[in-house]
């Protein structure tokens, strides 16, 4: 679960990053002087990448929020399995003492 949270998380910020980067690049478009017809079809390109990017973003935002819980309480039940079964052994390991 921990796993897959953190991959979720990581999509979620490597979208958020390519947006930013979408929207850094259209601000220089922006500013760059040069032939205006090329530089408009550019900015037109980029401002459709960057819908698109925010779009993905936002969908894996929401599939991470939705599954977020579910992966912290999976999480949690193996830790408790864990801590459960390191319980049991010590509590075999303090019989076995005590026998000796």
């Amino acid at each position: 679960a921990w796993g897959k949270m953190q991959d979720a998380l990581q999509s979620v910020r490597q979208l958020e990053e390519r947006v930013r980067e979408r929207k850094e690049q259209l601000l220089e478009m922006e500013m760059v002087n040069g032939d205006q017809v090329d530089q408009v079809a550019h900015i037109r390109v980029l401002l459709e990448e960057v819908v698109a990017a925010e779009e993905e973003r936002d969908q894996t935002r929401r599939l991470f929020q939705q599954h977020q819980e579910i992966w912290m309480e999976e999480e949690t039940a193996f830790l408790r399995e864990k801590l459960e079964v390191a319980r049991e052994h010590e509590e075999r390991v303090a019989l076995a003492a005590l026998e000796v």
